[in-house]
């Protein structure tokens, strides 16, 4: 008994059967979350150590290598590369493509973890951490009030961030700017010499007296007591009349005596602003397997509860940039395409078929397939993205294909005059072969994109199961729904040219028959001139290929696509302070804010440079940029991102300016092409470096040519004669120290307030510290107590660092 006359003699089964599937599919189309595109394996793991004052020649030396060392035999390694510049250190292992990252990282921390112990002192613990697309922020906002800035960074950090934090499928939420609450300790130099003390005793003594102990216990037969000194610093009263000196003539040296103390804020490393207006950014990472549109909706509802809660503040809450509202959008685009797809299929089912009984008996393997496919896709645990919703959309013709075939063969038989359940009956003795292997042929051509390994996979894995599928169940429905549906349903139509109705598809059988006849006449004249016909296909062969040799059809991963977005970087002068690049930046915001296209602006100044999101950068600047629709401007975002380019380096000489449109797959775009340069000996690559970069600007369309490699920041060169150092009874771990407390400042000590603690900065004073007399007249102290200036043992010479 063949399929089709299993169906028609039992339609119950029928119904059950594909009752069944329906349900399974509406059931998994509600646990179907929204995506822009399926989740992306990246085996890549990153290790970032901060080595606070080195240059990158000792960060390499010091830290880089002996961590590439130690990760060089991890399991699945592909390769390793990495950048040391000043203060940080940044590896990335790049592992085969199917590794466990998790398993990897495990095994990368346990190696580091090995050679911790041969690190420099300063330097701090290596931080190891997967590099997913996912960790890319999917919301940015900026956050505003009428509070005090120290009260209110605090009430983010400590209250607004774990409440986001806790949102299902949120991984890190990231504060950027503010201001956090700080103790400065401004040492005077002149009264440092007055009362003959140097600035490390003064940190010495502040972080000797700021300690808590325990001491043990009172134990007996009754109890057990423990016993713990708290010597922690709690006011400022107490620092200010903290003794940290005594005097020649026996009286005590105040801290309030040598240094000015104030309750005061972290100096700014990075300034955050929305639109022009000063915010505290905050940056929202999800999980791999969260949900962007789900996680976007419930950050939006409860930073409307903070808003209402803390309204006497007025706390508000700027939505900047939400990758959630183009997920839907294009999520959206793609469904209504799909559905315009079906009632175009409707309508020229409606005109083939000559009724309107016909059209429904086959339309009814479209949404039957598509709500199936759903259960399919939830068991498989995809996502409404472009490329499942893509495959959708791809597979709507290929879904009636098979039941038109299975129905015109019951027409046919109908004409001969079997009955409608005998020719549905009969049908699959007919024409179940052919049309089987017709449906094999197309997931053949599918199926084996399951296989393909790489980034690849993981953007056509579910395109391609969707696909097969759909085809599958569309199979199934044509053999088994579709002759049921035709045993009882379907009759033989003539059209009546006397009937209104058949007019406008007697009109379109005339046009067709028209079509017919001119495709016959050039298929008989190709017959007839085989050898032209033969050669002008083959010459239109290999035209075709011509296209891509000459570059007229180009080659690319993927395409960026057109989100709305781009992304500004502005690197200045290195020596240019945080404030000068703050006021240069403020006029790239103008021109932005100036154009009607432009909706949202995200600036973020002090920001990392792009090596390393470890360390900040005050010469540098980056400004995220959102515009309107694509139809309402003229301008593609590329397009755009390129002209206000031109604009603000008109306006801007000096700086160096990028200007990127954000891709739907990495975040703003990278460099497509990159070449590396490697050698023994630095100064060979630099130059051959510098000979790339001559030959790639001469081509054509090249653009944003820049190496990694980069020219030395400005400083200050301090060069000690080791025998005057030995003379004068100082270590160079003294002249070190002193130095660090004096220019970078130490806050390793920790003022408590009620449960919360904050640094206590020791530094010279900002008057003292502002030239290179005051690194000269640096006094440090000796084993004998005396007073020695930087100048009796060291030379100091303005210098260029090395390079990075």
């Amino acid at each position: 008994m063949s399929i089709s006359s299993i169906s028609v003699k039992r339609p119950t089964l029928v119904v059950v059967i594909f009752s069944i599937l329906v349900l399974l599919g509406l059931v998994g189309y509600n646990t179907l979350t929204y995506e822009l595109l399926p989740k992306l394996s990246t085996p890549v793991i990153s290790i970032t150590t901060i080595y606070p004052g080195a240059g990158p020649n000792e960060v390499e030396t010091s830290v880089t290598k002996k961590i590439e060392e130690a990760v060089s035999d991890i399991e699945n390694l592909d390769n390793t590369q990495s950048i040391s510049q000043e203060g940080v250190s940044v590896v990335t292992v790049n592992l085969k493509y199917g590794t466990d990252v998790d398993i990897a990282l495990q095994d990368a921390q346990r190696k580091v973890n090995t050679i911790k112990s041969e690190l420099p002192a300063s330097a701090k613990d290596p931080s190891l951490g997967k590099f997913s697309l996912d960790e890319l922020p999917i919301m940015r906002i900026g956050a505003s009030s009428d509070m005090d800035e120290r009260e209110f960074t605090d009430l983010l950090d400590k209250t607004i961030k774990p409440e986001l934090g806790r949102i299902d499928g949120v991984a890190k939420v990231d504060i950027t700017g503010g201001e956090k609450r700080e103790i400065k300790i401004n040492v005077k130099n002149e009264k440092l010499k007055f009362y003959n003390i140097s600035i490390l005793q003064v940190s010495n003594a502040i972080a000797n007296a700021n300690l808590n102990f325990p001491t043990g216990s009172i134990k007996n037969t009754q109890q057990d007591v423990s016993i713990r000194l708290s010597g922690k610093l709690t006011s400022l009263n107490e620092l200010s009349n903290l003794a940290v000196s005594t005097a020649s003539d026996g009286s005590q040296v105040l801290l309030k005596d040598v240094a000015d103390i104030y309750d005061s804020k972290e100096e700014a490393t990075t300034l955050t602003r929305v639109n022009g207006i000063p915010s505290i950014g905050i940056s929202i990472v999800k999980t791999k397997e969260g949900n962007t549109v789900g996680i976007s909706k419930e950050v939006k509802e409860r930073l409307a509860q903070i808003e209402k809660q803390y309204s006497a503040a007025n706390v508000h809450f700027n939505i900047s940039n939400d990758s959630a509202d183009f997920t839907k959008e294009a999520a959206n685009s793609v469904i209504h395409d799909l559905i315009l797809a079906v009632i175009l299929v409707a309508i020229i089912m409606l005109f083939f078929l000559h009724n309107i009984r016909n059209a429904l008996i086959v339309m009814i393997a479209v949404p039957v397939s598509i709500i199936s496919t759903f259960a399919v896709m939830a068991a498989f645990g995809f996502s409404l993205n472009l490329m499942s919703l893509l495959g959708l959309s791809l597979v709507v013709g290929i879904l009636v294909d098979d039941s038109i075939v299975v129905l015109e063969n019951i027409h046919l038989r109908m004409e001969k005059g079997s009955s409608a359940w005998d020719a549905a009956v009969g049908t699959w003795k007919e024409i179940g072969i052919s049309v089987t292997s017709i449906t094999l042929v197309i997931v053949a051509v599918f199926l084996p994109i399951v296989f393909v390994k790489g980034i690849i996979s993981d953007l056509l894995f579910q395109f391609s199961i969707v696909v097969v599928a759909a085809t599958l169940i569309s199979w199934l429905v044509s053999f088994t729904l579709t002759p049921w549906l035709a045993s009882r349903f379907t009759k033989l139509s003539h059209l009546n040219p006397d009937k209104l109705r058949d007019k406008p598809l007697i009109w379109f059988e005339n046009t067709i028959k028209s079509f017919q006849n001119f495709f016959k006449g050039i298929l008989e004249w190709a017959l007839h001139h085989k050898r032209i016909t033969f050669t002008s296909i083959i010459a239109l062969v290999i035209a075709s290929f011509t296209l891509i040799g000459s570059g007229m059809i180009g080659f690319e991963f993927a395409s960026n696509g057109d989100n709305g977005e781009f992304q500004i970087q502005a690197e200045m002068p290195k020596e240019t302070p945080l404030i000068q690049t703050n006021f240069l930046t403020q006029k790239i915001e103008k021109e932005l804010l100036s154009d009607p296209a432009v909706t949202n602006v995200f600036t973020t100044v002090g920001a990392s440079s792009g090596k390393s999101s470890a360390a900040t950068s005050a010469y540098f600047s980056q400004i995220n940029v959102k515009l309107v629709p694509r139809e309402k401007r003229t301008l593609s975002s590329s397009d755009y991102a390129a002209q206000i380019k031109v604009k603000i380096q008109e306006t801007i000489p000096g700086a160096k300016i990028t200007a990127t449109p954000v891709s739907m797959i990495s975040g703003s775009a990278s460099a497509p092409i990159q070449f590396q340069v490697q050698g023994a000996n630095l100064d060979t690559v630099l130059a051959v470096g510098e000979r790339v970069k001559a030959i790639m600007a001469s081509v054509p369309g090249t653009s944003e040519i820049k190496a990694s490699m980069e020219g030395g920041s400005p400083e200050v060169s301090i060069k000690v004669d080791r025998d005057k150092l030995a003379e004068l009874n100082l270590s160079l771990d003294v002249v070190g120290a002193t130095m660090q407390n004096a220019f970078a400042g130490n806050d390793k000590s920790k003022f408590l307030v009620g449960d919360e603690e904050y640094p206590i900065r020791v530094q010279l004073d900002q008057f003292d510290r502002s030239n290179m007399n005051d690194v000269s007249n640096l006094s440090f102290q000796n084993s004998k107590g005396d007073l020695i200036k930087l100048s009796q043992f060291a030379s100091v010479e303005p210098s260029t660092g090395p390079t990075t």
